[in-house]
């Protein structure tokens, strides 16, 4: 059987534009679904945990000001806080965030 070009969006059934190049020019806010939760480098861990089960998200952005310092996701809290025996109470946003974002 010949190559065919194929177009993605096609292939997968999936009509919300999956493989359009003019998605790369669209603004973030016009892309994503909700907004961003975030936190400050201070923020103490047991604080952190409660906004992310508060907003349903499994992230939080650390913000120094109006930059992103770094990010709390679920996996940081298992892995530096529960399952090192940490207290929550006694660690910050900015002590197990994962960082530098890129």
């Amino acid at each position: 059987m010949p190559d065919q070009d194929v177009d993605p969006a096609a292939a997968t059934g999936d009509d919300a534009g999956a493989g359009d190049p003019r998605l790369f020019f669209l603004p973030v806010a016009e892309v994503c679904s909700r907004r961003v939760v975030s936190c400050a480098p201070g923020d103490r861990v047991d604080a952190v945990a409660t906004t992310m089960r508060e907003q349903g998200v499994s992230s939080v952005v650390v913000l120094d000001g109006v930059a992103a310092a770094g990010i709390v996701t679920d996996r940081d809290l298992r892995n530096k806080v529960v399952a090192a025996g940490c207290d929550p109470r006694a660690l910050t946003a900015a002590e197990v965030m994962s960082a530098p974002l890129l």
